[in-house]
């Protein structure tokens, strides 16, 4: 036996290891029934509808413009998208292949997370065997159902890599503070590993930024700056002080430039304020979540949480705020008698710093509470050692309790995971949780529609009654469960169109009065423009004179400018164009060409709009504000072939004038 093969039969000879190699298992076999379930809301335009990441070549020109597809986030995420690239080359949209992948990182962060609490349970209590508190705290995270959407829903890679990347970093970080502790050593390699990780972690998602707060938590908290040599400590207490000086920057600059956080919510449907109320409200769900892991409040969706109007409005913002004012209170009061309850419940705040506070995001969604789940867990445990020093409580403290709680959590998890085996299950168990929600019902109403198109595109005489009923009931609900939701009226409209039905009248009047007023959010923008891209298809057969309707009532809406305005006004301008009605065509697509003049797109269909109106020379003269050298290799077909057209048009008429 070698000694390799020696070290490795003794570290699997560890009754800790063993027990979490069987943990591991567990986690394969809760996960397994969703695996194969299918592709879900945001991952089709990450991914799914995004030709770039369909890499079929590894060449460098091919891997940077999968890298640079995507405009999530500000930094892009582009370690989080060479994998997605990656599992397309190998496996195409196999939604298995996705998910397997997922999977196996979130089982690395599980093993990363076993050694990152031991390491730091080592170091905040002096005990060396504390290994069974890291293996349960540790198998909990890896089996509790409220991580299921970081697995299962494949785009929610780029929150468990990066917090895969934030792990390692974390281990780096607490062995170079291992080494400057107990042995004087800068531990440069460590120090080096900490940084270039927690950049991968970056790339991967910008939540990673919260990791250097976290760090500092651990130093005020946990290790006190503390280190063997004098030179050492002084070099940390002056990073450090110079960290906390940065941030005070960072703050200024954000306050001077504060349209980059106002501009955002634009098009949302909330303020500023009422988000910051709303979000005490929801870090207390997050927390009831973790430790009462009911599934019946678990969902994909989670539009239907109520917003806070105001500091009573409804009561338990009040309540919730107050909570955790106390939370705090008991945090600094507890810094030193329980250094880990208040670095846990830091970590825990910290890490929803970025997606639970000033910026302009939803307002809740589950897989925001991946990394900071951790913390509370930490925070737990402190309370639970508090609640240990009773005598008559010490004989309940017994690690069975703690393993039923992990067997609890295995169950949770494949329940859930059962819902997601594909898209019958899915959406029917969503409902059911989450009967409020329009998202919830239109992603029903999706898959009773898409059974009524496939039957009659197989051919199939008439109508089933059945699914029609069911996508219109489903729509019905989406439109009446949020007064800011389009996508339930388009949705009914569509419907009726694809089965030869004339739209109900009440539905275009509801439309009509919405279109004015709702706010343009993201999701707004998305069916609208599809609807009309299903107009210019011509699988939607909506009377033209309905549809200007629908124009004249968007063009009211104060929240729809810019970009996303100069889109709208382009499709309206293909669809009016393909209904030969050609001058509007011009306006329309004019318009959208002075909202956006560096869209090319947008410049060729507007000289071609004037070449079919046969205004040659005003086309002419809009096609030559383009550089055809810097056009995309369609959009340069379509330049030249107008060119060519227009140079004939030209030479048409120039040999048709009298000598």
């Amino acid at each position: 036996m070698t000694g390799v093969s020696r070290k490795l039969g003794k570290l699997f000879q560890d009754h800790i290891v063993r027990a979490f190699c069987a943990v591991l298992l567990l986690t394969c076999i809760a996960y397994s029934p969703g695996l194969s379930g299918p592709f879900v809301f945001d991952d089709f335009s990450t991914f799914v509808e995004n030709s770039a990441l369909h890499l079929k070549v590894l060449t460098f020109d091919a891997i940077e413009h999968a890298l640079t597809s995507s405009q999530t986030g500000p930094l892009g995420r582009p370690v989080a998208l060479f994998t997605l690239a990656i599992n397309y080359y190998g496996a195409g949209l196999e939604p298995f292949i996705f998910k397997l992948t997922n999977l196996m990182i979130h089982m690395l962060a599980g093993c990363l997370l076993l050694v990152v609490l031991h390491r730091l349970l080592r170091l905040a209590t002096g005990q060396q065997q504390i290994q069974g508190v890291a293996l349960c705290l540790a198998s909990i995270w890896l089996l509790h159902p409220l991580n299921l959407t970081s697995v299962l829903y494949v785009v929610q890679r780029m929150t468990s890599l990066a917090t895969l990347w934030m792990l390692l970093s974390l281990y780096a970080y607490l062995q170079a503070r291992r080494l400057q502790i107990e042995q004087g050593k800068w531990a440069w390699p460590y120090l080096i590993g900490c940084l270039s990780a927690w950049l991968l972690g970056l790339l991967s998602k910008e939540n990673a930024l919260c990791l250097w707060v976290v760090f500092a938590s651990l130093e005020v908290f946990i290790l006190r700056f503390r280190a063997q040599s004098g030179r050492i400590r002084l070099a940390l207490q002056v990073f450090w002080g110079l960290f906390g000086v940065l941030m005070v920057l960072a703050g200024s600059v954000l306050l001077a430039h504060w349209e980059w956080v106002s501009q955002g919510y634009e098009t949302r449907s909330f303020s500023l304020m009422e988000r910051l109320l709303t979000q005490a409200r929801a870090l207390w769900f997050y927390v009831r979540l973790i430790v009462l892991p009911d599934v019946g409040l678990m969902s994909l969706f989670h539009d239907d949480f109520v917003l806070s109007k105001g500091l009573f409005v409804p009561v338990s913002t009040f309540v919730a705020l107050l909570a955790w004012v106390m939370v705090l209170v008991l945090l600094w009061y507890w810094r030193h008698k329980r250094p880990l309850f208040a670095l846990g419940m830091s970590w825990f705040l910290i890490g929803h710093g970025l997606e639970s506070s000033i910026f302009a995001l939803e307002l809740v969604h589950e897989h925001r509470n991946y990394f900071p789940m951790i913390g509370l867990l930490l925070a737990l445990y402190a309370l639970v050692q508090k609640v240990a020093e009773v005598p008559q409580l010490q004989r309940l403290m017994t690690p069975k309790w703690a393993w039923a709680f992990v067997l609890l959590m295995f169950t949770g998890t494949t329940l859930r995971a059962s819902h997601w085996q594909d898209w019958p299950h899915l959406v029917a168990s969503e409902v059911v949780r989450k009967a409020d929600s329009a998202r919830s019902q239109y992603a029903a109403a999706r898959w009773y529609f898409a059974q009524v198109i496939a039957q009659a595109e197989q051919g199939v005489q008439g109508v089933n009654e059945a699914y029609y009923t069911k996508a219109k009931e489903h729509l019905t609900l989406a439109y009446q469960a949020d007064d800011n939701n389009l996508s339930g009226l388009l949705g009914l409209i569509r419907l009726n169109d694809r089965v030869g039905l004339p739209s109900e009248v009440r539905w275009q009047t509801v439309l009509l009065e919405r279109l004015p007023v709702v706010v343009m959010d993201n999701e707004n923008r998305h069916h609208l423009f599809d609807f009309m891209q299903c107009q210019t298809s011509q699988h939607c057969r909506n009377d033209i004179g309905f549809i200007n309707q629908m124009v004249q009532a968007v063009d009211l809406n104060q929240s729809f400018a810019g970009k996303y305005k100069a889109h709208f006004w382009h499709e309206v301008g293909v669809y009016t164009l393909t209904q030969g009605v050609i001058e509007p065509a011009v306006y329309y697509f004019a318009q959208a060409e002075q909202l956006v003049p560096e869209q090319s797109l947008y410049t060729i269909n507007l000289a071609m709009a004037l070449f079919a109106a046969a205004r040659y020379e005003e086309s002419h003269q809009v096609l030559h504000r383009l550089d055809a050298e810097t056009l995309e290799p369609q959009l340069k077909l379509k330049y030249q072939g107008l060119l060519q057209s227009l140079s004939q048009n030209l030479q048409g008429r120039t040999q048709s004038r009298p000598n």
